[in-house]
């Protein structure tokens, strides 16, 4: 099922998929298989139904748990709050659309309060992609100390795709 895959990767990407919110799109994406197409298209066909709130709310609480409890998790690896949310930003245990808000969050912050801080390239998903050297400098520690925290918590920081650099 095509539409299947497009679901999946909406909800990898914290969009919605048609119209349907991203909330519903990531938990239409996580409960039902790809062997179902009856069921995703029912639940699609459905997704306006004030019925589904519920679930839906009780699905974004559960999601938003799971998120605090990466970042505590993440905290304690890195021994870094800042670091650890950069991290969990990428990471793929959080739904897509909480990485998106956490994303968009973290751009405010680096625009706020770290204006030099600008990126050299944009990966296939349009997001930027930075230096390590530069991520270190701005956060005041080392680029092999910044390497071994990431590497610490398993998360690879090279970009999925190609990377297009800024000019």
């Amino acid at each position: 099922m095509t539409e299947f895959k497009e679901i999946r990767q909406a909800a990898n990407e914290g969009v919605g998929y048609g119209d349907m919110t991203p909330v519903m799109t990531a938990f239409i994406a996580l409960a039902v298989g790809e062997d179902q197409p009856a069921l995703a298209r029912s639940m699609m066909a459905d997704h306006g139904n004030p019925g589904w709130q519920p679930a839906l709310d009780t699905f974004d609480q559960a999601a938003r748990q799971i998120m605090s409890d990466r970042l505590d998790v993440l905290e304690r690896q890195t021994g870094d709050s800042v670091l650890a949310c950069c991290l969990l930003a990428d990471d793929p245990l959080v739904p897509g659309y909480l990485r998106l808000e956490l994303r968009r969050k973290l751009a405010e912050g680096l625009r706020r309060f770290m204006p030099g801080m600008k990126p050299t390239g944009m990966d296939a998903a349009g997001r930027p992609c930075y230096r390590i050297e530069d991520v270190a400098t701005a956060i005041g520690t080392s680029t092999e100390e910044l390497q071994r925290m990431a590497d610490d918590a398993g998360i690879d920081g090279t970009p999925a795709g190609s990377v297009s650099r800024i000019q």
